[in-house]
């Protein structure tokens, strides 16, 4: 059975100035469509001994590509990526569109260090997936 990543979106409506009708979305992560493993290689368990811990776990909604609609007002972070090229918003608590704007390009980022036991440096790793959004 495929994993699912899903993000609730909370939505209201109301009227935008030129935009016609334009809806606010308030985003939220549904933790219980994902668990979290890490390789027991690595923290321990199942016969191996640990070498590293893994420590600030982030979970960030992120709408990807968001030139791609008219996001009209948000207060997530905007990070350039690709040399200016594209550009993602992580971690809005809430945006607004028009009413016509498609909400396919959203997803969650899960982020995390790996501390080595033998006091090496952290690595920081970060992977993205493509959310399924129920409203």
């Amino acid at each position: 059975m495929e994993k699912k990543w899903v993000l609730i979106l909370g939505s209201s409506s109301g009227f935008g100035g030129g935009f016609g009708t334009t809806y606010w979305h308030y985003p939220s992560i549904d933790f219980n469509s994902f668990q979290l493993e890490f390789n027991p290689a690595v923290v321990g368990g199942n016969g191996y001994v640990q070498i590293a811990s893994i420590q600030n776990i982030k979970r960030e909604i992120i709408l990807l590509n968001p030139s791609s609609i008219p996001i009209l007002e948000h207060n997530g972070q905007v990070e350039v990526i690709l040399n200016s090229a594209q550009y993602i918003i992580a971690n809005p608590s809430y945006f607004k569109l028009p009413s016509n704007a498609g909400l396919n390009n959203m997803a969650i980022r899960i982020s995390f260090d790996v501390v080595p036991t033998n006091g090496s440096g952290k690595i920081r790793i970060a992977k993205t997936f493509i959310a399924d959004v129920v409203y």
